[in-house]
């Protein structure tokens, strides 16, 4: 004999859906910084210079062979000078850039699904009604 107390009897029949999400993670990091790399160098440049030369020549009437005495004078006129200057110029243009690329990923995931049964036994007239 059934217990009428004993009833209606609940039953969740469930099923498994996917919730899919996307989030950000960090993959990799770069740092960008310059240097400036110190060279020296050393130049041997030739310079030249003009001078007035004034050469005075003695000669000794005393002198038993006649002997020559020279005097000489110099005179700076002008001269180069070393002027350095520097300049900078481009070596290359470098651009940083992100760009996002779109691809397609395959996930595989096995979805689970509760199904009731019901087990009679003899003759029973079942009457079902949705709800």
């Amino acid at each position: 004999m059934v217990n009428e107390s004993m009833y209606p009897i609940k039953f969740r029949v469930k099923k498994e859906e996917l919730d899919i999400k996307r989030k950000w993670i960090q993959t990799g990091e770069i740092k960008c910084h310059k240097e400036v790399l110190a060279e020296e160098k050393k130049l041997t440049i030739p310079v030249m210079r003009e001078e007035l030369i004034i050469e005075k020549k003695f000669i000794d009437s005393e002198s038993p062979d006649g002997s020559i005495r020279t005097e000489t004078i110099r005179i700076p006129l002008r001269e180069e000078q070393v002027e350095i200057k520097k300049h900078t110029f481009d070596l290359e243009k470098v651009e940083i850039y992100k760009h996002q690329l779109q691809q397609t990923e395959s996930v595989d995931a096995l979805l689970k699904k509760e199904v009731l049964f019901l087990k009679t036994a003899g003759n029973p007239n079942l009457e079902i009604k949705e709800l």
